[in-house]
């Protein structure tokens, strides 16, 4: 008897610590489910839940698409691009939004700690707390690709009708970064939304609202690439990050 009420007092405290951390994890997953449910993502990817949340990459992108979505006015969200590129290569792109303005590009990187880089550097390096140092492609170099394969496949669309813009994670903290042109702009997810709600009051329309449309059916052929797809595509076999 006695052994048994030693062993409940050293047991219980572990088991309410572990329900009170399951009941925690459970609410988290019902409000991320909530939100992936009332967000246009899964039509825009193809990605499923459980894919969503639990790739770091993935994550990022349904929190970048979920900040876009909500701006006011007619534009079409595109996700998972996979655009045919020089050479027989391929370029994947993580988010398009087409509007009046132009069309927007969008590279989400899902990173926390420093970020170190400069335009011009084929990688930058993101140093973890730890001080462990991970290179990844340069993303400016990335973008300003993507914009010419865009280009290709849209021929009558200027290079200035097009505005590709860097989205960080809030977690991560831009601690060196040397950009000197106006091609690429970077931002953190919080400063998105409202980033682009200014392009949108300031820029002047470009594209008719049929424009719109056939910029749409043009581009909407190469969304929602299959992650086999996605494999061969040559930023996803030599990039670092996501």
């Amino acid at each position: 008897m006695l052994t048994s009420t030693i062993l409940y007092c050293l047991l219980w405290p572990a088991l309410t610590l572990l329900l009170v951390v399951l009941f925690i994890v459970l609410i988290r997953l019902l409000f991320l489910h909530l939100q992936y449910k009332q967000s246009g993502y899964r039509n825009a990817s193809g990605q499923s839940f459980w894919r969503t949340i639990l790739d770091t990459g993935n994550y990022g992108r349904f929190q970048t698409y979920r900040e876009l979505e909500k701006l006011d006015g007619d534009q079409s969200l595109l996700s998972n691009l996979i655009l045919p590129a020089a050479g027989g290569f391929t370029i994947g792109i993580d988010l398009l939004l087409i509007h009046a303005t132009g069309v927007y590009i969008f590279e989400s990187k899902n990173f926390s700690g420093w970020i170190l880089g400069h335009e011009l550097d084929q990688n930058w390096t993101q140093v973890l707390k730890s001080g462990k140092k991970i290179h990844f492609r340069n993303p400016v170099r990335q973008l300003s690709g993507h914009i010419r394969a865009l280009n290709r496949i849209l021929p009558d669309i200027s290079l200035e009708q097009f505005h590709a813009t860097l989205v960080f994670s809030e977690r991560c903290k831009l601690k060196k970064l040397d950009l000197t042109g106006r091609a690429v702009r970077v931002v953190h997810r919080d400063e998105l939304n409202r980033l682009i709600r200014k392009d949108f009051h300031d820029r002047k329309a470009v594209f008719s609202a049929k424009q719109l449309q056939t910029v749409k059916a043009r581009l909407i052929q190469y969304a929602q690439a299959d992650e086999a797809v996605k494999a061969k595509s040559v930023e996803r076999q030599t990039a670092s990050g996501n």
